[in-house]
């Protein structure tokens, strides 16, 4: 009987994973896509109410995610102020998706092979993602990708990971994923070698500070064996997709072109950089004390929750951004909830491989969060993050032990 119970939360849990990961299919198979979603959505919280588990809020971490939650409810109502009803039925769903996906495998999960097995299904997906970047390139938009733009007169194309930004933003964990969760060395260097040259082929300026900080995570963190023999082996099979493969170099060169170093421009990577760390902030000062102090809601996340540009303005930054929806409640609450997150992994960090995985991913994602806003929220991108606040406070419980 408790195996056919297994049996049935791992099937509820890897299923919930992999609609995540496919939900770049809710525009264009939205018929098929809802359906799945709805049903598991639905069945995942039955088996929670009837059977499932609430962590108490004993300790500063477990405290402060009660207060996100709680959070939710504060948001929901600051919408009405500035916003309608549609405007509300348009971005909760965006703004509660991945919150719930951390019940979920709050009550799913455990032990650590259940960790491994769903950063397995992530995994794949994330070259899934890479090899659409690629496909794009040489034949063309796929129609389920319907988000894709121009930059330098190239289409610059979504993956199945997201939206335009998506993939660029998340490169960094990737490459991390890679170097730590792969064992065997030429299966290593292909898969870095995909995410970094897809990364750059996204054309996005976020996609190259993310192959850097990649590599340098590579060169100063890591104990591998032969990773600086791995680095040169990455460019040289780079380099010659770029020498032999016209397609690559074109949009390489228009990769590097776009980062338009030494000039001051707001486009210019200096000027995104300004723009995107001290605009947030300078954002802030044109709102009232008011807002600023209690947010816009859900029309505070803009475009990371679906919505169109609106009164709030955009920040393009994460941490901006909670500012811009919770006010300095959320951004508080956030800001202790990944300070205790990354506290707590340091300390196991040394003899546990997924404490270990979990604190550089995050930190990874952290720096990342000066420059995406949506970063908490976007499944592919926050992912990671709340996968490991479930780690942690199972090892708090001592459950995984």
């Amino acid at each position: 009987m408790v195996l056919k119970q297994n049996n049935f939360i791992n099937f509820l849990l890897y299923s919930w994973v992999i609609l995540l990961m496919t939900q770049v299919l809710r525009i264009e198979y939205k018929i098929i896509y809802f359906p799945f979603l709805i049903f598991f959505l639905l069945l995942n919280t039955f088996v929670i109410f009837r059977n499932g588990l609430i962590f108490k809020a004993n300790d500063y971490l477990k405290l402060h995610i009660w207060i996100f939650f709680i959070l939710i409810f504060y948001i929901c109502g600051m919408t009405f102020f500035y916003g309608n009803l549609n405007d509300f039925l348009k971005a909760f769903p965006r703004m509660l998706i991945m919150p719930l996906t951390f019940i979920f495998f709050y009550n799913f999960i455990f032990n650590k092979l259940q960790f491994n097995k769903i950063l397995k299904i992530y995994f794949i997906f994330s070259i899934i993602a890479a090899l659409s970047i690629y496909y794009q390139v040489f034949f063309g938009p796929l129609d389920f990708i319907v988000d894709h733009s121009e930059r330098l007169g190239l289409e610059r194309y979504a993956s199945t990971a997201g939206s335009l930004t998506v993939f660029g933003g998340a490169t960094g964990i990737f490459l991390v994923l890679t170097v730590l969760f792969v064992k065997n060395y030429y299966t290593k260097l292909i898969i870095f070698s995909l995410f970094a040259l897809a990364g750059a082929l996204s054309l996005s300026k976020s996609g190259l500070m993310n192959v850097l900080l990649g590599t340098l995570f590579l060169i100063f963190i890591t104990k591998f064996k032969y990773k600086f023999f791995f680095i040169i082996n990455s460019l040289l099979v780079i380099f010659l997709l770029y020498f032999f493969v016209p397609e690559i170099q074109l949009y390489l060169d228009a990769a590097f072109k776009a980062l338009d170093f030494g000039s001051g421009e707001h486009t210019s990577i200096r000027g995104q950089t300004s723009f995107r760390i001290f605009g947030a902030f300078h954002q802030l000062t044109v709102d009232s004390i008011f807002e600023t102090f209690f947010g816009y809601g859900l029309l505070g996340g803009q475009g990371a929750f679906g919505l169109p540009a609106s009164i709030a303005g955009t920040t393009h930054n994460q941490f901006g951004d909670l500012f811009q929806i919770g006010g300095i409640f959320l951004f508080l609450n956030v800001v202790s909830i990944i300070f205790c997150l990354m506290l707590e992994l340091k300390k196991i960090m040394k003899n546990d491989f997924l404490a270990n995985l979990f604190f550089y991913c995050n930190l990874i994602g952290i720096i990342n969060m000066f420059f995406f806003n949506g970063f908490l929220y976007q499944p592919t991108t926050s992912f990671i993050f709340w996968l490991s606040l479930v780690y942690v406070i199972k090892k708090q419980e001592k459950i995984l032990d």
